[in-house]
C-alpha cells in the first residue's frame, strides 16, 4: 500500500505539471515546453506519460473497488480524475486504443461471469456508446462537436495512409526481415537500429524525412522477436497466457473478486494493445513488472513465500554471499549509475555553457567522454554535433591558436570514442556515418586531405551497411566536393536520384555540387525549380546552399534570379530577417524600390537588431541616393 500510495502522489504531480505545461495561458505558470500540444510532463515523451498514467488510474481504481469507503477513497477518486485529464492531453493513439480495448474486454468478461442484470445493461450501453462515438468520429466533419473531444479527435486521425502509420509499417517490415536473418537468438538486444538501417527503403523519406533513425520497432512484440529471437518471443507471449490463467483461476478460487479481476485484466489488455503500437520504456516496464508481481501476490492471498516450521541449517555460503555481493553491488552502482549520471551531467553542462564560450563547452564535453561509460556513443554524438555546428565558425576559431588547439583535440577525442564504439558495434552504419562526417569537419579545420580520404572510406562502409540511407550519400558527395572530385560527387547523386527520384531535398544538395563546379544555371534549376518550387512542404532547414547561389547570381548581376532564390527561401520560412535583408538588396539592384522598402521593413519586424540598418537603408532610398546604395550593396 505504501508503494502504491507513493506512486499515486507522484502521478498527481506528473499530471499537474503536464496540465500546467499544456495550458500556460490559463494558469500563468511557465514550465518547460509550456504550450506544447502533447504533454511530456517530467517524463520527456507523451508516450511514456500516457501509459504511466494509465497504470496509476488502474491501480487507483483497484483500491477504490477493493476496500470499503474511507478517507483514502477520496485520494483514489482524485488520482483517477486528475490522471485521466492529463492522460487525455497526451494524444497517444496507442494508449487510447488500449483503453477502449480494455473497456470492451471487461464488458465481455462481465457478460460471461457477472450476475447483476443492471450492470450488464450499463456495460452494454457504455460499449455501444463508445462504438457510436467512434463511428461518428470517423464519419463526421472536422467542425463536428464529436471531433472537439480530445481523445476522439486524435482517434479520428487513424489511417493506414497517414505518415505515422506508414513509417510504423516500414519499421515493422524491417523487423521481420531482421528476424528472418537470425530467427533463433535474434540480432541482440539494443541492436534494432542495425536492422533498421540495413533494410531502410529510400521510399521512407517520402513519409518522414526528418525522422529516419529508429532504435525500436515501435511494436514491443516485434522488438523482442527481432532482437531476442523466437524463443524469447514465445516467452513474452506467455505473459498474456499466464496473466489470463492466474486471473481466471484466482477468480474461481475466490482469490480475486470479479471487480478486481476485471480491473487487472483490463489494465493488462490496455498495456499489450499500447505496446503493440509503440515499445516498452522504463516507465511502462516497471509498472508492468509491478502488475505481474501484484497479480502473483494477490493470487497467493498476500503470501508468496511459504514459511517452513522446521529449522533450516545455515551454510557457510550463506555468510559468504553478502561479502561477495555487497562489493559487487557497490562497483555495479558506481559503474552503471553514478558514472553515467556524472557523464550526463557534464554533457548537459556543455549545452548550458553555449553562451559562456568555447573553452568551457569543450572542457565539459571532454569530461563527459573521460568517464568511458557503456555505451559511450550517445555522448560522442552530442559532442560531434556540437563540433559539426562549430564548423561555421572555423574562420574565427583559426584566428585564436588556443581555440584552434582545443577544437582540434576535441575532434580527435570524439573520433577516438567513435572508433571504440565501432570496435564493439562493427555493423552499425550510423557510427561510420558520424565518424565520416567528423573527418570532413576535421579537414575544414586543418586542410589535411588525409581526413577526406578517411571520410570517403568510412562513408562507403556506412553505405554498405545501410544502402538506401540518403544522408550517407549526401555526406559522401560532400567529401568528394571537398576533395575537388566533383565528377564523383555527381555520380553519387545519380545513384541517389535513382534510389528516390521524387525526394526533392536531394536536388537541393545536388545544387551544392553544381555550385562547387561553377555550374550556376544547373544549380539554379536544381535548387529553385526542382526543390523549392516542386516541394512546398518539407524544409531541409539548411539555407547556406541557397544563400551561396543567391550570392553567385548577384556577382553575375543576375539580380532577378537572385531575388527568386530569396523569395523561394522565404516561402519555406518567412521569419528569416537575414533573407529579407538580402531580398531588399536584390530589389534595389532591380530598381524595385518599393518592394525593397517592404522587404527591409520585414527584416526589422522579425528581428529588432536589424532595425537601425533597415531604417538607414530605407532612408537612402527615400532620399534618392539609390546609386550610392547600390554601390554599398555590391
Amino acid at each position: 500500500r505504501i508503494f502504491f500510495h507513493t506512486s499515486f502522489v507522484v502521478s498527481i504531480l506528473v499530471s499537474v505539471y503536464g496540465i500546467f505545461q499544456r495550458y500556460p495561458e490559463i494558469f500563468h505558470i511557465k514550465v518547460f515546453e509550456a504550450g506544447i500540444d502533447r504533454i511530456t510532463s517530467t517524463l520527456g515523451n507523451p508516450t511514456y506519460v500516457a501509459i504511466y498514467l494509465l497504470f496509476n488510474i488502474a491501480f487507483a481504481l483497484y483500491f477504490l473497488l477493493k476496500q470499503s469507503w474511507s478517507n483514502w477513497s477520496y485520494l483514489y477518486i482524485f488520482v483517477i480524475f486528475i490522471n485521466f485529464i492529463a492522460f487525455s492531453l497526451t494524444d497517444i493513439r496507442g494508449a487510447y486504443l488500449g483503453l477502449f480495448a480494455a473497456f470492451g474486454f471487461v464488458t465481455l468478461l462481465y457478460f460471461f461471469l457477472g450476475k447483476n442484470k443492471w450492470f450488464k445493461i450499463v456495460f452494454a450501453a457504455g460499449s455501444l456508446s463508445v462504438v457510436l462515438v467512434a463511428i461518428l468520429a470517423f464519419t463526421s466533419t472536422e467542425e463536428s462537436i464529436v471531433r472537439k473531444i480530445p481523445v476522439i479527435r486524435r482517434l479520428s486521425t487513424i489511417s493506414l495512409s497517414d505518415n505515422s502509420a506508414q513509417t510504423r509499417l516500414i519499421s515493422w517490415g524491417t523487423a521481420i526481415k531482421g528476424f528472418r536473418e537470425n530467427p533463433i537468438l535474434g540480432v541482440g538486444m539494443e541492436n534494432f537500429n542495425i536492422v533498421f538501417n540495413k533494410y531502410l527503403p529510400s521510399k521512407y523519406y517520402q513519409q518522414a524525412p526528418s525522422e529516419t533513425f529508429f532504435d525500436r520497432a515501435h511494436n514491443q512484440f516485434l522488438n523482442i522477436l527481432v532482437e531476442s529471437g523466437i524463443v524469447a518471443f514465445f516467452l513474452y507471449l506467455g505473459f498474456v497466457f499466464f496473466i489470463g490463467y492466474y486471473l481466471l483461476k484466482g477468480y474461481k478460487r475466490d482469490r480475486f473478486s470479479l471487480a478486481e479481476a476485471m480491473v487487472l485484466a483490463g489494465m493488462s489488455v490496455a498495456y499489450f494493445v499500447h505496446v503493440f503500437f509503440v515499445f516498452d520504456d522504463i516507465n511502462s516496464f516497471i509498472f508492468f513488472a509491478v502488475l505481474l508481481g501484484f497479480i502473483e501476490y494477490r493470487f497467493y492471498k498476500d503470501r508468496v513465500v511459504e514459511v517452513l516450521d522446521e529449522e533450516v541449517k545455515v551454510s557457510t555460503l550463506t555468510y559468504a554471499a553478502p561479502i561477495i555481493l555487497i562489493p559487487a553491488i557497490i562497483i555495479s552502482i558506481y559503474s552503471f549509475n553514478i558514472k553515467t549520471m556524472q557523464a550526463a551531467h557534464y554533457s548537459a553542462e556543455a549545452y548550458i555553457a553555449q553562451f559562456k564560450g568555447i573553452e568551457e563547452i569543450i572542457a565539459n564535453f571532454d569530461k563527459s567522454l573521460a568517464f568511458g561509460i557503456i555505451p559511450n556513443e550517445n555522448l560522442a554524438v552530442n559532442y560531434a554535433n556540437y563540433l559539426i555546428e562549430s564548423a561555421n565558425s572555423f574562420n574565427s576559431i583559426k584566428q585564436n591558436s588556443k581555440h584552434l588547439e582545443l577544437v582540434d583535440q576535441g575532434i580527435k577525442n570524439t573520433k577516438n570514442s567513435f572508433l571504440n564504439a565501432i570496435e564493439k558495434r562493427p555493423s552499425d552504419s550510423f557510427l561510420y556515418m558520424k565518424l565520416g562526417q567528423l573527418e570532413n569537419v576535421h579537414f575544414l579545420l586543418d586542410d589535411d586531405k588525409e581526413h577526406l580520404r578517411n571520410a570517403i572510406n568510412l562513408l562507403k562502409k556506412s553505405i554498405t551497411l545501410s544502402p538506401e540511407r540518403l544522408q550517407i550519400h549526401y555526406l559522401l558527395a560532400e567529401s568528394y566536393v571537398l576533395s575537388d572530385e566533383v565528377d564523383k560527387a555527381l555520380e553519387v547523386f545519380d545513384k541517389v536520384i535513382e534510389l528516390s527520384p521524387d525526394f526533392r531535398p536531394t536536388y537541393y544538395y545536388l545544387g551544392r555540387v553544381y555550385l562547387a563546379n561553377d555550374q550556376i544555371d544547373e544549380a539554379y534549376d536544381s535548387i529553385v525549380n526542382k526543390y523549392y518550387e516542386a516541394d512546398k512542404g518539407f524544409d531541409t532547414g539548411n539555407y547556406a546552399i541557397a544563400l551561396a547561389l543567391g550570392d553567385a547570381l548577384i556577382l553575375r548581376e543576375d539580380y532577378g534570379r537572385a531575388a527568386g532564390v530569396y523569395d523561394a527561401i522565404l516561402f519555406k520560412n518567412p521569419k528569416m530577417p537575414e533573407i529579407w535583408s538580402s531580398l531588399a538588396a536584390a530589389y534595389v539592384l532591380l530598381d524595385e524600390f518599393e518592394l525593397a522598402i517592404e522587404a527591409a521593413q520585414k527584416a526589422a519586424e522579425y528581428n529588432e537588431t536589424f532595425r537601425p540598418e533597415s531604417e538607414y537603408f530605407i532612408q537612402l532610398i527615400r532620399d534618392g541616393r539609390t546609386e550610392e546604395l547600390k554601390e554599398l550593396i555590391k
